[in-house]
């Protein structure tokens, strides 16, 4: 129980101080534009994809995540449309956040590259007031709640041919700065900026089975560095299923399984190891994507 307390003051300072955050997902190879805004209309349809992620269910105060997303090609082929949109509960933070996308795509002889940016605004707020502590005279929480309004921009890269992708970007390029008196301030700081470099490969084992190995780099905000390592197997263009190994301790259970040409579900199971362990049960996040309106016919569908 002193473990579990120590940690949840943890993340309440740390809240105090940055109040904004970008989306975490596992099943970012199925919901990709949260990460990487590039990512819009490279599906040639109009594409919708709906997430919800419960973080270490079973720890109070733990992340739970709602994320929607949507993007689709103009009829000018080199322009693509899109945006995102999340809520996020962690701790006693509330935060809502908008992005629109805007991006640009010229096709190579070698396959598609893309270019975007990405606008928005977050508003949350820190609710000190539901702050239960042993001391009720405690003046580090004796505070009244904390409202924000920032704005939110960020920008990315994606090239891609029918087996092969990779992927830079960098979605969340403000960060939010406490600034007194219940106020906050965007901030442009590289040194506070999530980067992310994705890249991953298909290959065909015979018949209608293939293999998608892939490596997810994160630089987080403070410079450290994160891995994914991935593999994912495809069984007649419509089952998937594989695993993620992450550095920060933890390995990772994926499974997709495509019900249409426009339809599919994923879900993922995260599993830690580290001082955690011992007061949560997990990460579960499940997916729901659709395709719609294809501007041409899709005989066999994108993996990427």
């Amino acid at each position: 129980m002193k473990k579990l307390l120590y940690i949840s003051v943890l993340w309440l300072l740390q809240l105090s101080a940055n109040a904004q955050y970008s989306p975490v997902v596992s099943q970012y190879m199925h919901h990709a534009l949260p990460l990487n805004p590039a990512f819009a209309g490279s599906r040639e349809a109009l594409s919708v994809a709906v997430s919800h992620r419960n973080q270490w269910v079973g720890m109070p105060g733990a992340p739970v995540t709602h994320l929607l997303s949507a993007h689709t090609p103009l009829k000018n082929e080199r322009l693509a449309l899109g945006f995102t949109a999340w809520n996020e509960q962690f701790g006693i933070t509330r935060q809502n956040t908008v992005r629109g996308i805007a991006a640009y795509r010229l096709k190579l002889k070698t396959g598609h590259l893309a270019f975007a940016l990405s606008g928005g605004v977050s508003v949350g707020n820190q609710q000190w007031s539901e702050v239960i502590t042993s001391d009720a005279d405690d003046a580090l929480f004796d505070r009244p709640d904390d409202r924000f309004v920032v704005p939110d921009a960020g920008t990315g890269i994606y090239f891609h041919t029918e087996r092969f992708y990779i992927s830079l970007s960098a979605p969340q390029l403000l960060s939010a700065d406490y600034a007194g008196g219940g106020g906050y301030r965007a901030v442009f700081d590289l040194n506070r900026t999530p980067l992310y470099f994705n890249t991953g490969v298909e290959l065909k084992l015979g018949g209608r089975a293939s293999v998608r190995p892939s490596v997810m780099l994160t630089r987080q905000p403070g410079g450290v560095l994160q891995a994914d390592l991935n593999m994912i197997f495809r069984f007649a263009e419509c089952v998937e299923f594989g695993g993620s190994y992450r550095t920060d301790k933890a390995v990772i259970g994926l499974m997709r399984v495509r019900i249409n040409e426009q339809f599919s579900m994923a879900y993922a199971y995260d599993h830690w190891f580290s001082p955690l362990s011992s007061f949560q049960n997990g990460t579960h996040e499940l997916t729901l994507a659709f395709d719609l309106l294809y501007r041409h016919s899709v005989i066999n569908p994108r993996f990427f």
